[in-house]
């Protein structure tokens, strides 16, 4: 496996055992394991890589909006810790630090339900984090307490089980109901992330899932062909009023500047140029003007002539 740290053979030993270790672990995501395996494929002897999100999303053939969801799932769940790095002087985000702490994780554990041993009714359990398996109201504990059967008296018959599993669906389907709240992009600014949640407010269209979802493949297309941030992306659209951002509106845009500061250039020049061409006089013009003036001074009755009578070739006579 390719590793863009260049560890020593020590470090490729490691890498090894922790792309092993990774392989047994649950993340409840196979798009989330591979993100996982990267890191720990491209970790050093401490455990610690830092590539960034393009190469993760390019060798796990996924978006880079993905990558950085699913690493924060990751660092949520304890399987690693981010150390951000920037550049002040140059105000310049560098590649993240991963440490990889893969002991101190909490794996992901789907609920089950499933026959407690030694009991004549059922009881339901559940997996805790650490895999040991215990019952809802203690760990030898049926529902009722320990040894006690579902109903409140012994050898009675079990009670209907129908109202909870009803109030079960019902709570389930309201849960579907309930709108997916949208997280801001970690490489944009809370600012532009508010005014662009201020927009869709005064379009009526408040931003759901489905439509940042939208709106986060056009922007990716942008970046591909443009290079912008999106930051700038995300200021355009707020700034041109748009209710979504769409790759076609964003290079007309691009287009329309470019011919806007082309003509506003094309002006200048054509200003500068106007000035610049105006005729030079020749010394013979210069000498005959100044002739005129010092004649007219000293003999103001005599050589009181109009505006352009002493020619150039007078003077040359004279």
């Amino acid at each position: 496996m390719a590793n863009d740290n260049a560890p020593s053979d020590g470090g490729v030993e490691m890498s090894f055992k922790l792309v092993a270790a990774v392989f047994d672990m649950k993340v409840g995501n196979p798009l989330r394991k591979m993100v996982l395996i990267k890191l720990a494929d491209q970790a050093n002897d401490d455990g610690v890589c830092w590539p960034s999100y393009e190469s993760i999303a390019n060798s796990c053939e996924i978006s880079r909006r993905s990558v950085v969801t699913h690493i924060q799932w990751l660092e949520d769940n304890g399987f690693l810790w981010i150390e951000r790095r920037y550049n002040a002087e140059e105000s310049k985000n560098f590649s993240n630090r991963y440490h990889l702490t893969l002991g101190k994780a909490q794996q992901f554990k789907k609920s089950k339900v499933k026959k407690s041993k030694g009991s004549a009714n059922a009881a339901l359990v559940q997996e805790t984090p650490n895999g040991a398996n215990a019952a809802l109201g203690g760990e030898t504990d049926a529902l009722g307490g320990a040894g006690a059967a579902l109903s409140n008296g012994a050898g009675a018959a079990p009670e209907s089980i129908n109202k909870p599993i009803n109030e079960s669906i019902n709570e389930s389907r309201t849960t579907k109901k309930k709108k997916v709240a949208v997280e801001k992009p970690e490489e944009l600014s809370q600012q532009a992330w508010d005014d662009l949640l201020e927009l869709r407010k005064l379009k009526k269209a408040p931003l759901s899932a489905t439509a940042w979802k939208l709106a986060d493949n056009a922007i990716e297309a942008i970046q591909y062909k443009t290079g912008h941030s999106i930051e700038q992306i995300v200021t355009v659209w707020v700034a041109r009023g748009w209710i979504t951002v769409k790759e076609e509106w964003y290079l007309n845009h691009i287009k329309n500047d470019q011919a806007q500061q082309t003509n506003y250039q094309g002006n200048n020049n054509a200003i500068n140029q106007s000035a610049n061409n105006q005729p030079k006089q020749s010394q013979a013009d210069i000498y005959a003007a100044k002739l005129n003036a010092d004649l007219a001074e000293r003999f103001p009755d005599e050589f009181a002539a109009p505006d352009g009578y002493y020619e150039t070739s007078d003077c040359q006579s004279i």
